[in-house]
Parts: C-alpha cells; structure tokens; sequence
C-alpha cells in the first residue's frame, strides 16, 4: 500500500494566468492574492484513516500464519473475521486517489506542474522501494548467497523494477504485496495528465469510465475466467475503481477535504448500504475472500464506495464523538504517519517469520496455547515491522524529502480547480 504526502503550493509573484489546455481561461487575480503563500491544512484524521488501513493489511497477512483447512468453531470464525483484511488495500486506493488528486486540482496552471509531481512523489516513494530491492537482489545475495525457493523471483525481478509485478503470475514470495504499490505508480504515470488537459469536468467523467471499466472487466473475468481470481485482484485495469472513487470525491470539492461537509449527512448511509452489500455477500459465499466470483464482480466496488464514505466521515467527525476521537487517536495516527514502510517491510518479515519462527514453534514459549503463540507471533511481526519503518524513515527516507524544496508548486491556480487550501494527512 502507497504513502502519501500533500505538498504545501506556494503562490509566485504576481504572474499572467495560463490557461491549461482543456481548462477555461479566467481573468488574473488580485495581485496581492495571488502573492500570497499557501499552507497545507493539516488533517490529522486523514493519519488515523491511513492508520487503519495498514492495521487492516497487517491483520490480513499475519493472520495467514495460522491459517488451517481444517479449522472449526472459533478458529474457522476467526480466520473467516482476518480473511476480510484485504479491503484495507482498497481504503489506501480510495485515500491515495482522493489526495493525490487534491494535490493535482491545486497544482493546475502551476509552473512545472509534472515535473514538480512527479518528483516530489519520486522522492518519497522511490527511495525506500528501490533500496528494498537493492537489498534484496543486491546485499542479501552478496552476503548469504542465492536461495534456491526464490530463483522464480529472481529471473523475474526485472518486473518489479519496472513496477509490472502485478502482471507477471509468479509467487512473488515476500514481495507479493508490491502489486498494489505497482497499481499505485500506474495511476501516478496517468493521472496527472487526464487532469491537466481534460480540466474538471473531464476528470469526472474519466472517473466514471475508469469505475464502470473496472466494473465490467471484473465481471466478465470472474463469470468467465473464475480460476484467474488472483489476476483480477491484482490487476491495474480491475483495481481502478478504488482510485476512481477517492479522485471524484476530491474533484467533487475541488480538492479542499474541509468542503467534504457538504457530503457528511449521505456518507453514514452510504457506509450502511455498502456494509449491507457486503454482508450479502459474506452470506452468499460463507466468507468475505477476495477470489469469491460475487466479491470480485462487485464486492471491490461495494468496499471503495464504503471506504469514501468512511473518509467523508472521518473529516467530519466531531473532535470529541467516538469517530472524532477513534480517528485521532495516537496510535491509529502513528501507524499511519508511518505506513508506507510499514506496508513494504510487514510481507517480508513474515515471510523471515512463517520459515524460522513459525506459530509452532512459539508454542513451547507460552504453554503450548495455539491462541497465545499466534498473539506473540503477530505482535512480534508487527512490532518488528513497525521498528523497521522508523529506522528506515529517520536514517534513509526522510533526507531524501528535503529535496523536496527544488520542486515547489508556485503560480496561480486556474479556474475549475479553486485556489483554496490543498489538504494534508500530516504524512512524513
């Protein structure tokens, strides 16, 4: 799952309006207005929905670890309960698309405007994804030698390089999960465009196209295709939808999260109505799974659409209601402050984890309690994951960042994007 970071634009000296292709042309504003520096609004609760996100993931992957054909009573309900933790990576889909599109609607018109994008999200993403891959295919090789259950990964990392891992049918092993950062970086390379020169109202309509194709692919496939479930979990064209949702919601408000108000009375019963949907599904299928036929058709779509009422929510929560203080709560936040490393390090530890400190083999340490070993071996994995992000954020990733003031947004914003303050999720 990505990790976010909304710039702060700054305003040039007064300049002459250029219009973006597709985009009307509208008179200058006032000098003075323009002149002045814009600051990003931080929203913390955009941290604890990012928080929940990733907490979602790491319940769904270390959960595995127990996993069990034959599993009855308490065990199988809560293997059932995990097995639902994948639709945190649509929440992620549905927060990247609603900020990154936020970022796009303030940077119209702006001098450098993909270039300034595109690096800026370079160096917050680039950094930590390559050098996992340096240390994986580079020091780890050079240091304790090939091995042998991962030559399938190794002749086929060139597909991670170029992130088109989540079109490339291998078991990725511990980098499994590096398909929906691949998913991620295909929306980044497209979007920015569709929104320069399509302008507000095309965007919109470039969402709709991007939800409905998603839709009827994923349809076709799990009526056809029922086998492929896995493909069609993880393929850019079947996945859009999610980033689809998020963006409309962000051209909806010309990208300002505070206007997200005016949605706040339909987004409870959006989160109902889809919360039912979802549960018709369970039922039907006896499991939330993602390689259901019923889940993959719609199920993807239901989730992402209860996931931006969630978002709608969480803005508008009152600081001291239950939403208000479950989504600004320290440790929701602070998982999400640190998510992005969280998310690349949690399948690799894991993996490390599933082979030399198995469930079973925790077992001796807490009485032989199946239930006790799988709590210590899930907050072993987390806490190790955990560690690794905080190390990697303050001794690697986050100098990369001050580089970030070479690539500022500055000039005017046109019209059909209001020139209001972008809004932040406070990320690192």
């Amino acid at each position: 799952m990505s990790s976010l970071s909304v710039p702060t634009p700054a305003a040039a000296e007064p300049t002459p309006v250029v219009p973006a292709p597709a985009v009307p042309a509208v008179a200058a504003a006032a000098p003075a207005e323009r002149a002045k520096t814009r600051r990003s609004v931080h929203i913390p609760a955009l941290d604890g929905v990012r928080g929940l996100a990733i907490l979602l993931v790491l319940v769904f992957h270390f959960s595995q670890s127990g996993y069990s054909n034959q599993a009855t009573g308490v065990r199988l309900a809560v293997q059932k309960l995990t097995g639902a933790g994948w639709v945190g990576v649509d929440l992620f889909f549905v927060l990247s698309g609603f900020l990154i599109t936020s970022i796009l609607c303030e940077a119209v018109g702006t001098r450098g405007y993909f270039k300034n994008f595109y690096m800026r999200r370079a160096l917050r993403i680039f950094p930590l994804y390559f050098g996992a891959l340096i240390v994986a295919f580079g020091v780890i090789p050079l240091l304790f030698g090939w091995q042998p259950r991962y030559a399938e990964v190794y002749r086929n990392q060139w597909a991670l390089w170029l992130y088109v891992q989540n079109f490339v049918a291998i078991d990725w092993r511990a980098f499994s999960h590096f398909w929906s950062l691949a998913v991620e970086e295909h929306f980044y390379l497209v979007w920015p465009a569709v929104v320069f020169f399509l302008g507000r109202r095309g965007s919109i309509a470039a969402c709709l196209l991007m939800i409905v194709t998603a839709l009827a692919v994923r349809i076709y496939r799990a009526r056809y295709f029922p086998d492929l479930a896995h493909e069609t979990y993880i393929w850019t064209i079947c996945r859009m939808d999610s980033l689809a949702i998020g963006s409309l919601l962000a051209l909806a408000v010309g990208g300002v999260a505070t206007d997200l108000r005016r949605f706040a009375r339909f987004a409870p019963w959006v989160l109902v109505a889809a919360a039912i949907g979802c549960g018709v599904l369970f039922r039907k299928h006896g499991s939330f799974s993602y390689v259901h036929q019923g889940i993959q058709a719609v199920g993807y779509t239901t989730v992402a659409l209860g996931s931006a009422a969630l978002l709608v929510m969480a803005v508008n929560a009152a600081p001291g209601g239950l939403l208000g203080r479950v989504f600004n709560a320290g440790g929701l936040r602070f998982l999400g402050k640190y998510s992005y490393g969280i998310y690349v390090f949690h399948n690799v530890v894991q993996h490390y984890m599933f082979d030399h400190v198995p469930i079973k083999g925790l077992q001796p340490l807490v009485g032989g309690s199946f239930w006790a070993a799988y709590g210590l071996y899930a907050l072993i994995a987390t806490g190790v994951s955990i560690g690794l992000a905080l190390l990697s954020w303050h001794v690697y990733e986050k100098h990369f960042l001050k580089l970030k003031r070479f690539f500022e947004y500055r000039a005017p914003t046109l019209e059909g994007f209001r020139p209001n303050e972008p809004v932040s999720a406070g990320r690192p």
